[in-house]
């Protein structure tokens, strides 16, 4: 990864986790503990797995997600309904779930790689021409619904069509996309966020819009005029600000996707043989993302991230004034990652500064012998 990347993506991390670094701020230790310790336990009923996660520090992002979209009912009924779903079907037919893990996980586990691509490919706020926002918003959303979305749609259709208390129970598991979609929208809470949240066209129909580029700006009317069903026999007309919404939506509904799939594996792990599946570590974007996460959390900005002959040289801002010793209680919470870089032959270095721009200190970890 180049450092231009490895920058943006460490600072797009402590971003990610702002609204619960505000929560923080205003807040005892104690106090911020019990607050993550019960939003996590609403969607993972292993106590000890809660306390566990939160002493290893794995999910700040998941949490802060959640915290700030607490107001959004659609968002919450959802991971609430999959939770309950998920566990539902693993305490009924351990054999049927796990073997859904082990079909679709290594799929889902590589499309949060595709999404990170994303991430540096967005260039629709480079241009100020609707025509070539369109096509950058229409192209991307094209993609990442083949590469990202559609692996955890298929795990949730196969976990709710093998669960007897669900109405779609019973479908055919091997199904397309479009149909996948059209029959989780007879569930109600699917309904709202794979068509209502989506000026009511249903997610397949945006993707198939995307796919066949089955759109148009109109110049005069300032408006996108796509048309899809069959024959493109039906029209819906956005503005580029509306097709923009559309993309935040379906970003937020990927976090959706990923936070159900992910409290559900971790609460479970301990019946899926991980060491099976080929190819599943963590990326080099997840690691730097985690690590600007908990550095974030704990008031330390990054000004600058760069790999400078395999040394990945973190520069940070003290913007809470907590000092060199403060850094280094962050440090036991990123170990792990920490551990990850040096196996991909990267070693970290930290550099902090001031308010003023004073160097305070340089830390370089050395790599622990056995861990």
């Amino acid at each position: 990864m180049e450092s231009g990347q490895i920058h943006a993506m460490s600072e797009a991390s402590v971003d990610d986790v702002s609204f619960l670094m505000d929560l923080k701020s205003n807040m005892s230790d104690g106090e911020f503990y019990n607050l993550t310790f019960k939003t996590l336990h609403q969607f993972i009923e292993n106590e000890e797995m809660v306390h566990k996660l939160l002493d290893m520090a794995t999910h700040t992002w998941e949490i802060s997600v959640i915290l700030e979209m607490e107001s959004e009912i659609w968002f919450s009924e959802a991971l609430l309904y999959l939770s309950k779903s998920f566990r539902d079907l693993m305490l009924k037919d351990k054999e049927k779930a796990v073997s859904i893990i082990n079909n679709i996980y290594p799929r889902i586990h590589e499309s949060l790689a595709c999404w990170h691509d994303a991430f540096f490919l967005q260039n629709h706020d480079e241009s100020d021409n609707p025509r070539h926002i369109s096509r950058a918003c229409f192209r991307m959303l094209g993609d990442t619904v083949e590469s990202v979305h559609a692996p955890h749609i298929e795990f949730i259709y196969k976990m709710l069509v093998n669960l007897d208390s669900v109405q779609i129970h019973g479908r055919p598991e091997s199904v397309s996309f479009g149909k996948e979609i059209s029959n989780l929208i007879e569930i109600e809470v699917f309904e709202k966020i794979y068509k209502h949240n989506l000026f009511g066209v249903s997610f397949n129909q945006w993707r198939n819009i995307a796919s066949h580029s089955s759109y148009r700006y109109d110049s005069k009317a300032k408006v996108i005029i796509c048309n899809y069903g069959n024959n493109n026999s039906q029209t819906i007309k956005v503005t580029v600000d509306e097709l923009i919404q559309l993309m935040n939506k379906l970003n937020q509904l990927q976090a959706l996707h990923k936070i159900a799939v992910d409290f559900f594996i971790v609460e479970f792990m301990h019946e899926v043989d991980f060491k099976s599946m080929t190819n599943v570590e963590l990326s080099l974007e997840t690691i730097i993302g985690q690590i600007g996460n908990n550095l974030g959390l704990h008031g330390y900005k990054i000004l600058s991230a760069q790999n400078v002959l395999g040394n990945l040289i973190f520069k940070l801002e003290d913007s809470n004034s907590n000092g060199s010793s403060g850094l280094r209680k962050v440090f036991p919470m990123l170990h792990n990652y920490l551990a990850m870089l040096y196996q991909k032959g990267m070693s970290p270095v930290f550099e902090l500064f001031d308010l003023k721009g004073n160097k305070l200190t340089e830390v370089y970890l050395e790599r622990r012998v056995n861990g």
